[in-house]
């Protein structure tokens, strides 16, 4: 109750993301049959969804994920995952195998089991927040073309 869910607007996207650095990953990547598009060139794989690979127990600092561009950086250092409707935050830069995989640490630890293709939010994820008191929201304005506001918020468990 009196919950707002919300991201942190200071990184919206994650570091390894193509739509920030303008990059496709090299290729062509072919099907799972090895075939190629006549003309030489292939499509991108693992450029989807990225989810849970495996399944990951209540306490985890590590998750193992899938569906990531072949040899591109899956997160980095800092970057915001959303999973399960908490957040959790990538403690290093993670590269993904040229199958498309990556295991990435996170913190803080898990605070529930995960169950197996369980999608990742990496893009504005959203955590469940309340005001950190009843008073918060008792500002003072002046009158006037602008005003600014200031609340603190804390995770709602």
């Amino acid at each position: 109750m009196n919950t707002v869910r919300i991201w942190d607007w200071r990184r919206e996207f994650r570091t390894g993301d193509p739509r920030v650095q303008g990059d496709v990953p090299t290729g062509p990547f072919s099907y799972s049959d090895a075939t190629i598009f006549t003309d030489g060139t292939g499509f991108v794989v693992g450029s989807g969804n990225p989810a849970l690979a495996a399944g990951a127990p209540r306490g985890a600092l590590a998750i193992q994920t899938g569906g990531w561009w072949p040899n591109g950086v899956a997160v980095g250092a800092g970057d915001l995952i959303g999973l399960a409707g908490r957040l959790y935050i990538a403690t290093e830069t993670v590269t993904a195998s040229g199958a498309g995989t990556a295991t990435i640490p996170i913190s803080p630890p898990l605070r529930e089991a995960l169950l197996i293709n369980q999608p990742l939010v990496l893009t504005r994820p959203t955590v469940a927040m309340r005001l950190v008191s009843d008073d918060e929201a008792a500002n003072p304005t002046r009158p006037g073309r602008f005003t600014a506001i200031t609340i603190r918020l804390e995770e709602a468990l």
